[in-house]
């Protein structure tokens, strides 16, 4: 991956709550700024570092119940345009999740 790089350190580390909200946003939460994506970017990383998260990719709006789950611990490298990346929580507390996006790295 060719990373794009956040504004500050705080933009790399999000906190994922019990409302489906666009990645985009939850990194301008954290970075206490507003960014925008390039239009070309094609891979997220994360890592949910205290509870489970689901995602979807596609403008649906995951659920607790519904959307594709990336367990606490892991590492997930999805290729995506992250500017349709919706999260939400699993359980009851809000989620830390480290977060990169970039450009895939290819041959």
């Amino acid at each position: 991956m060719f990373p794009y790089k956040f504004p500050n350190a705080a933009s790399y580390v999000i906190s994922v709550t019990n409302t489906a909200t666009r990645l985009l946003t939850l990194i301008n939460t954290a970075a206490g700024a507003t960014i925008s994506f390039p239009y070309d970017l094609s891979i997220i990383e994360l890592s949910p570092e205290d509870g489970d998260i689901r995602y979807t990719d596609n403008d649906a709006v995951p659920t607790a119940a519904n959307g594709k789950l990336l367990v606490q611990g892991g590492s997930y490298s999805i290729e995506t345009a992250p500017v349709n990346v919706q999260l939400i929580r699993t359980g009851g507390a809000n989620v830390a999740v480290n977060v990169r996006v970039g450009w895939i790295r290819r041959g």
